[in-house]
């Protein structure tokens, strides 16, 4: 169940920085030492098997919308889009699951989950920017936008883009500049420099959250200032458009 179904449901996939309780379905009195008992109902639980052992495991929608209860509203998103992006379950599966759970405590968190769920987080940190900027009251932001001249020249892709403002949200990762994608480190910060030029050359302001800051309150307030200031400047509609997305088969 939650977090021991989802990790499941990502193997090979493991991140061993973030350790947990195995959560397993179970009266939560049952004597069961360094294991979290939850008591749920049978929906959405399927057979699986796991080296030659044969286990029940709840479905990865399922997973996702009990840590949504258990854990929170960031948690959910960060472990939906991994699994979104990587073809395991939709939205409109988490959704669906949500709604099997409709008497169940924090049911409403798994519903707002399922809101911001896709498959356009390239990392943890940009789900976690996501959930942030929604909690802030940010709305009309399109997740992975490409942006093209006058002329119709591709600039670049920003991660965050509110159209209505001609504004940007960009993730710095500490890997972008960094080497980590095979690219010498000054290299890649000469192109992103080019490539921020480019943009606001077609005016389009730009707000960066680095993986230092990402819980400062300081960049929310730096968007909402620039915002303010971009009222009315709407893009132009022939020069972007949400990026295609590949999902894992």
């Amino acid at each position: 169940m939650g977090r021991s179904a989802a990790l499941w449901w990502r193997l090979p996939d493991i991140d061993i920085r973030r350790a947990f309780m195995p959560e397993v379905r179970g009266k939560k009195r049952a004597p069961c030492i360094n294991v979290c008992m939850h008591k749920v109902s049978s929906a959405e639980i399927h057979d699986a098997t796991w080296r030659e052992h044969a286990i029940t495991v709840a479905s990865p929608a399922m997973a996702v919308v009990d840590i949504a209860r258990w854990h929170g509203l960031t948690e959910a998103v960060e472990m939906g889009d991994l699994l979104v992006r990587a073809g395991k379950t939709t939205a409109d599966e988490i959704r669906a699951c949500a709604a099997l759970r409709g008497k169940a405590n924090n049911q409403n968190l798994a519903v707002e989950a399922a809101g911001l769920i896709n498959n356009r987080s390239e990392s943890i940190r940009e789900s976690d920017v996501k959930v942030a900027l929604h909690k802030a009251g940010f709305t009309g932001f399109v997740q992975q936008a490409e942006i093209v001249s006058t002329l119709g020249l591709f600039l670049g892709r920003v991660d965050f883009f509110f159209p209505d403002y001609s504004v940007a949200v960009e993730y710095d990762g500490k890997g972008k500049t960094n080497g980590e994608f095979g690219v010498r480190p000054d290299v890649a910060l000469n192109s992103e420099r080019y490539r921020e030029k480019l943009l606001l050359d077609e005016g389009v302001r730009i707000v960066r959250v680095t993986a230092e800051m990402w819980q400062d309150n300081e960049w929310i307030a730096s968007l909402a200032r620039i915002m303010q200031a971009n009222q009315g400047n709407v893009f132009p509609a022939s020069q972007w458009r949400p990026a295609s997305i590949r999902i894992a088969n």
